[in-house]
């Protein structure tokens, strides 16, 4: 009986410490799981920002994890941002003039610029500009040029008055003329306008009538609308000359030496911007994210791979990119004061209602 009673203690005991163990290991993994959310940041930006590669090679070095989110277009991002009250995400890649609206519905916090070591090799002319006059805000990370390329086997550069004409009108009365032109209504928009009236900061409604005109005559020697594959419709000749960002333009001219390019006269240049958003409590996980990303290393490799002008002045001498290109990098001031930015011209649903018009 005694025999028998020690055993049933003994299982009671062995039951006991199984349960304590159990309640020990869900209390431990809790942990474990708290402790990597706290480690971990939620990044939202363009697909090709990040690479991959060098995404999986700061968590291993860190031990951060990094959860990508991405959009196609600006408005996209500030609807998810807007959805999310600034919450949700620690660091999106913004381009310039969403950074005006996201600043004005205090979308933002300011950036603790002692905590980041590459601030003195930014390029100074992406610094300092109307949009964030300070940079307290938003730091250039990427840039190009909206500039128009073209096959060499149709048009001779030597033909060309002004590189707008290659895209806003039917160049030299051509039969069968096919362009590229942006499928963005925003830029389309600006595009032409600064086309018609040069940099403008707002335009009338008899400007807004002009534009849809011009975007509407335009449509008779459009191929496509599109942000992505116009290097490859140029490049394989399905095009003569296409409006792209210098990205696209300099990946058409590295696969298919047909292709040349030009940069307007009042070119308009984009600048991708790195910010927190001001629900972001992460701070300074977001810091150490960018101190690994705004290396020579990965600026060098991002160019090369992607084909986006770098905000640190000191990788230009070490990329893979012609005299012409490089020389474009450094634009000088003077040159750079000839650049001017998309500007958001019109209400969404005006823009909209103007797009359709026209694309219908």
């Amino acid at each position: 009986m005694n025999t028998e009673r020690g055993q049933i203690r003994l299982v009671r005991a062995a039951m006991v410490l199984i349960w304590i163990a159990v309640v020990l290991v869900v209390f431990f993994v809790a942990r474990l799981d708290v402790f990597a959310q706290k480690r971990s940041i939620t990044v939202l930006a363009w697909s090709a920002t990040f690479d991959s590669s060098f995404v999986k090679k700061f968590e291993q070095e860190t031990g951060i994890k990094v959860y990508m989110n991405f959009y196609t277009t600006n408005e996209e991002l500030l609807v998810k941002l807007r959805a999310a009250q600034g919450k949700e995400y620690d660091l999106i890649v913004p381009s310039d003039y969403a950074i005006t609206k996201l600043r004005a519905e205090g979308l933002l916090k300011k950036i603790d610029k002692s905590k980041l070591v590459f601030m003195d090799h930014l390029n100074p002319l992406l610094m300092g500009l109307p949009f964030d006059p300070a940079n307290d805000y938003a730091l250039p990370f990427e840039w190009g040029v909206f500039c128009v390329g073209f096959d060499t086997r149709k048009i001779k550069i030597e033909e060309v008055k002004s590189s707008w004409d290659l895209v806003f009108t039917r160049f030299q009365g051509r039969d069968g003329y096919r362009i590229v032109m942006s499928n963005d209504p925003l830029e389309s928009i600006a595009l032409a306008a600064q086309y018609l009236w040069g940099p403008v900061a707002s335009i009338t409604e008899a400007q807004v009538l002009e534009i849809k005109a011009l975007l509407k005559q335009q449509r008779a020697w459009v191929e496509a609308y599109a942000n992505v594959r116009g290097d490859y419709l140029l490049g394989t000749g399905s095009v003569d000359a296409a409006l792209m960002n210098s990205a696209e333009i300099l990946r058409a001219l590295y696969a298919f030496k047909q292709i040349d390019f030009l940069v307007p006269e009042n070119a308009i240049i984009s600048i991708e911007h790195c910010a927190l958003p001001a629900g972001c409590t992460k701070d300074e996980l977001v810091y150490e994210f960018l101190n690994f990303f705004y290396s020579k290393e990965f600026f060098i490799h991002h160019y090369n791979e992607m084909f986006m002008f770098p905000a640190r002045i000191d990788v230009v001498d070490f990329v893979d990119a012609s005299d012409r290109v490089k020389e474009l990098m450094r634009s000088s001031p003077s040159a750079f004061r000839g650049y001017s930015f998309i500007r958001d011209l019109l209400p969404e649903q005006q823009r909209f209602d103007l797009w359709v018009s026209v694309k219908s």
